[in-house]
């Protein structure tokens, strides 16, 4: 009886397998897909330390942080008050004002009065061969007396002791490198939804939990990017990432390539950025290195529309779609991804059911990266903040 009862059960899973159809047979490799990149993020998570946990007492080298501003006049004072807010002793702030048209020279030199920490750069024109971010931030380097430079964002607010923390386990851990990957702010549930899916995404790309021991991985962030001065002049600074929007990510990767040590920490609680204020905002501001990110190559970003439409877009339609095994692999698969972006999430104080928003979410970033590449494409340039940089230069000077 056993023994019949276990060929029955055979002849039925065959029969189930032979009649798999197209549908099934996506949904199986969606959760083949899925599997090994919910693992490598879920456990490269645990990897990875906070910036609030380590122990604010230790070496305080001269730091120098350095902030590019165009039209930042609603967003910098706060972030630069918490600047100077922080207790560390040995700090200067150079804010480069990068040919602002708003309120944001005027702003900073009031600043700048109010204390003597505080300098300001005003830049009337941007040279050719160089990004207004990257000149911006070469500039401020040439006025810096720092060991360290810390390069950040005109919308990056910090916690107290957040350097004293940073410059401590830098020099506890003879780092020339440290990214801290700020907390992300929002108030619209899309928005965040779009962040979280945002971040998930990088992570992946770049597992920030392998730089230190690997010596091909490589991460960068603009809210913040500390760097010991010598290995930043050792790889020519900013000229080497002079002519690209992704300047943070591959000052990174030059810096790995010269041998660099470099680390990375979660900045929860320390290192907090309002990146975009709506989810207009963001797919406006990602138009300049949505198409930058696949190397300004349709190729490539057509196999990441594929791969992400496989592990994300199918499984909801095929759980109606196919036979029994694979509406199973289509629930797995959603069951992962649903974890993931959970295990993110806690990291917040949002709502948990803005979850729910994440097939909208993962169509508008689709959208966001396609569109990128068509105004790029139909521009032949790319246009940011009132420059137009061409495209066919970008791609030449990639990196």
């Amino acid at each position: 009886m056993l023994v019949h009862g276990l060929a029955v059960a055979g002849l039925q899973a065959r029969r189930r397998v032979s009649e798999m159809n197209l549908a099934s047979w996506l949904s199986l490799l969606a959760l083949v897909a899925a599997l090994p990149l919910a693992l490598e993020l879920l456990c490269g998570l645990l990897r990875l330390g906070q910036l609030q946990d380590q122990p604010a007492r230790g070496a305080y080298p001269a730091l120098s942080v350095i902030i590019p501003a165009r039209n930042e006049a609603a967003t910098i004072e706060p972030a630069l008050r918490s600047l100077l807010a922080a207790d560390y002793p040995a700090l200067e702030v150079i804010a480069v004002n990068d040919r602002s048209t708003d309120g944001t020279g005027a702003l900073l030199d009031r600043l700048a009065g109010e204390d003597a920490r505080l300098k300001v750069l005003h830049v009337e024109a941007l040279p050719p061969g160089w990004m207004g971010k990257s000149h911006a931030l070469h500039l401020g380097t040439r006025q810096a007396s720092g060991e360290y430079l810390l390069f950040t964002d005109a919308d990056v607010h910090f916690a107290p002791q957040s350097l004293r923390r940073a410059l401590a386990y830098a020099a506890a851990h003879e780092l020339d490198h440290l990214v801290v990957l700020p907390e992300l702010q929002a108030k619209a549930a899309l928005l965040r939804m779009l962040l979280i899916q945002f971040l998930a995404g990088f992570l992946l790309i770049f597992r920030p939990w392998r730089v230190r021991r690997s010596r091909r991985r490589y991460v960068g962030v603009g809210a913040f990017n500390l760097v010991r001065r010598s290995a930043y002049q050792a790889i020519g600074g900013h000229q080497a990432v002079a002519m690209t929007p992704l300047d943070d990510t591959l000052l990174g990767k030059r810096l790995k390539q010269a041998g660099a040590k470099t680390d990375a920490l979660l900045g929860n609680g320390c290192v907090m950025v309002d990146w975009y204020p709506s989810t207009r905002a963001m797919i406006d501001g990602l138009a300049k290195n949505g198409f930058a990110a696949f190397d300004y190559r349709l190729s490539k970003l057509l196999a990441a529309t594929v791969l992400i439409g496989l592990v994300a877009c199918w499984p909801p339609v095929g759980l109606f779609l196919g036979t029994l095994p694979g509406q199973l692999a289509s629930a797995a698969t959603l069951g992962l991804g649903a974890a993931t972006l959970y295990v993110l999430l806690r990291q917040t104080d949002w709502p948990r059911w803005i979850l729910l928003l994440a097939p909208l979410g993962t169509l508008l970033s689709l959208y966001m990266c396609w569109r990128s590449a068509a105004l790029a494409l139909y521009h032949g340039a790319v246009m940011w903040r009132g420059t137009a940089y061409p495209l066919a230069e970008l791609k030449a000077r990639h990196y």
